[in-house]
């Protein structure tokens, strides 16, 4: 068994080989609804009380340079 499947046994975890922008990349094109993954991913920081304020204002303002962009056109 290879040390990644190890590890993704293990831990459940699953390790990124091609690093991590390319990966999530990939996977935002997915996405069939941008505002609406925006939207539930921003109510689960809200919520997620392991997060800290630091993790939280941070998002806010990734949130507040995509928002101001679009607002100015």
């Amino acid at each position: 068994m290879s040390e990644i499947q190890t590890i993704k046994n293990n831990h459940g975890c699953q390790i990124i080989t091609n690093g991590i922008i390319p990966t999530i990349k990939y996977y935002l094109r997915l996405i069939s609804s941008p505002e609406e993954f925006v939207n539930s991913y921003s109510h689960l920081i809200e919520i997620d009380s392991e997060l800290q304020t630091i993790h939280k204002l941070k998002w806010n303002e990734i949130l507040s340079n995509l928002i101001s962009p679009i607002e100015q056109i």
